[in-house]
């Protein structure tokens, strides 16, 4: 499982609609779409760091640490600044091989998943998401429920529970 360093931008996200759409119910979906913008211009200003852990079968098999800033183009910029590299010795040269191509494929499909967490938390995928939303509210909560964000037949929910902020 890979932990995506652009939690923090959605960390950022859900704070801003949180506190805006439960603010102020009747409010335009566009002044949310606004004020996202806002406040990803305002991140851009902002470095952190991100763990990133890759896991198989339950068990951790490299661990990587990152400085991750905005670069003058508006893209996300990662600096490998360490991490633990997997220790453990392989013997012989077909093992070497199996598990060499073992660490491609699992790299491949962590590099995949975060470009496709990351899509998702595009300033334009984040405004499309909030402008072709429908808002449901029940029971102290308020869901938006966004369909075809980033690729035909996604689905995007962000529930904003009152009780709990």
């Amino acid at each position: 499982m890979r932990k995506i360093s652009s939690f923090v931008v959605g960390w950022f996200v859900l704070l801003l609609v949180n506190s805006v759409v439960l603010a102020q119910p009747n409010l335009d979906v566009q002044q949310v779409a606004d004020g996202m913008k806002k406040s990803q211009e305002a991140l851009s200003n902002y470095a952190w760091q991100s763990r990133v852990s890759v896991s198989v079968d339950g068990e951790e098999q490299k661990v990587d640490l990152y400085q991750v800033r905005y670069n003058m183009s508006g893209e996300l910029e990662k600096t490998r600044m360490g991490g633990e590299a997997d220790e453990k010795k392989v013997r012989g040269p077909i093992r070497r091989s199996v598990a060499k191509s073992k660490k491609k494929k699992v790299h491949e499909f962590t590099e995949y998943l975060g470009k496709t967490v990351e899509s998702y938390l595009w300033p334009e995928s984040l405004s499309k998401a909030l402008t072709t939303s429908f808002v449901r509210a029940e029971g102290g909560a308020v869901t938006l429920i966004s369909k075809d964000v980033v690729q035909d037949g996604d689905s995007v929910e962000i529930s904003l529970v009152e009780a709990t902020k």
